[in-house]
Parts: C-alpha cells; sequence; structure tokens
C-alpha cells in the first residue's frame, strides 16, 4: 500500500482524466524521463540530482508512492505543465515553493475527513476508559474473593 499523491485536473466540480498523450508531450522533451508500458498502466522514471524516482500513470491518473519533498516537488513541476494540481490522500495540496495547502474544491471533503478521524480518536478513548475501568472493577472484585477466601480459610 503506502501513501499516494497525485496529480488532478479539474473541469468544474468534476476530476477531468489526464491523456496519456498529454503526459507523453510534456516528458517527451526531457532526457531525464523515461517510461515502460506495463499491461494495465505505464511506469515512469524521472532522474534528477537527487536520485531517480518512479510514479505511475494510470486510468487517466498519475500517482507516485511514498514521496519524499524533493520528489514532491518534480511531481508539482510536471502538473504544472499538465496543467493541474498535485494532491495528497489526505486532501493536502501542494504548492511548487513545497507549501501545503487545502485547495478550496477540497475543503468540505478534508473537513469531512478530520471529523471522521475525531470520531475515530474519540471512539479509542471511550474504549480505553472502559478498558481501564473494568479492570480496575475485576481487581475489586478479585480482591473481595481472595479477603473472602482467606477469611473462610482462616477460620
Amino acid at each position: 500500500m503506502g501513501y499516494h499523491v497525485y496529480i488532478i485536473r479539474e473541469d468544474g466540480q468534476l476530476e477531468a482524466p489526464i491523456e496519456w498523450e498529454e503526459v507523453e508531450s510534456a516528458i517527451a522533451g526531457d532526457q531525464n524521463y523515461s517510461w515502460e508500458r506495463k499491461s494495465d498502466y505505464v511506469n515512469i522514471q524521472k532522474r534528477s540530482a537527487s536520485g531517480s524516482f518512479y510514479f505511475i500513470y494510470q486510468s487517466g491518473r498519475l500517482y507516485i508512492k511514498n514521496p519524499s519533498k524533493n520528489q514532491i516537488r518534480e511531481f508539482v513541476g510536471l502538473s504544472e505543465l499538465l496543467k493541474g494540481r498535485v494532491i495528497g490522500e489526505y486532501f493536502e495540496s501542494y504548492r511548487p515553493s513545497g507549501e501545503i495547502y487545502v485547495h478550496e474544491d477540497d475543503a468540505e471533503a478534508a473537513a469531512q475527513y478530520v471529523a471522521r478521524l475525531q470520531s475515530r480518536r474519540r471512539k479509542g478513548r471511550r474504549k480505553k476508559v472502559v478498558w481501564r475501568a473494568a479492570i480496575v472493577v475485576l481487581g475489586a472484585v478479585l480482591g473481595v474473593l481472595m479477603s473472602i477466601f482467606t477469611k473462610g480459610s482462616g477460620t
């Protein structure tokens, strides 16, 4: 699995697919790119001073797994050529400077995502409290039983 960062392009409220021909045209003039077609995707390599990395073109989308900050900057550069933007799985968008922000088109989805996370945290805290209380009650019951049995065997 891993964390994915995507290049997306929107047409109104809908995500507009990026055609392979557009990607090929954008990277064709740069000798630091190479690609290999696989059965259902294209594996693209970008070589740079900071090293090589790979990203995937599949079904009208470009993405990279577990990117470093430098790789995100390179990806943002490609997104500008494709008139798109870079977005992560948590609805964060990236500027060429490396700054992270929430794009206005993603604000509602990001707010819903944060609300789900907060709800999970609250449920997790409640479970911890219940378990701790159960352990305390169990300890108290065992203590009472031990005192009953020790009194009963001492007489």
